[in-house]
């Protein structure tokens, strides 16, 4: 049963997602809108009942992100330093890897890359 509800949440939240692209919201604040859903989310535990529903569903996405942010910074404040750290570095890679992979793209087709116009 975890995997159709897995399914469902996760095609709820890509259809969300689909949708405002299509209404032009710019996709870097589209995926940091998601992730500051999935922070404000964590604390009514909201988030909670949607990891044990949809595990598959929930976690993948930039809300389970939000929500793995807003988890280890509270941890955090209660003097628990390692997830924190983990969460961290992982962060870290992760925007390490985009910028290289970006960066090859870019420059094996520099005609495809959409640059949006330089202010006057």
């Amino acid at each position: 049963m975890a995997f159709i509800w897995s399914f469902i949440i996760g095609a709820a939240i890509c259809l969300i997602g689909q949708l405002l692209t299509e209404l032009k919201v710019p996709q870097p604040l589209l995926f940091v809108g998601f992730i500051t859903l999935g922070g404000i989310l964590a604390p009514f535990g909201v988030t909670d009942k949607l990891s044990a529903l949809a595990p598959g569903g929930y976690n993948i996405m930039a809300t389970g992100l939000g929500t793995a942010g807003f988890g280890t910074t509270f941890q955090l404040c209660k003097g628990v330093i390692p997830p924190f750290v983990m969460v961290l570095i992982l962060i870290i890679v992760l925007l390490g890897l985009g910028a290289v992979a970006g960066n090859i793209y870019y420059k094996k087709y520099p005609d495809k890359v959409m640059m949006p116009p330089m202010p006057e």
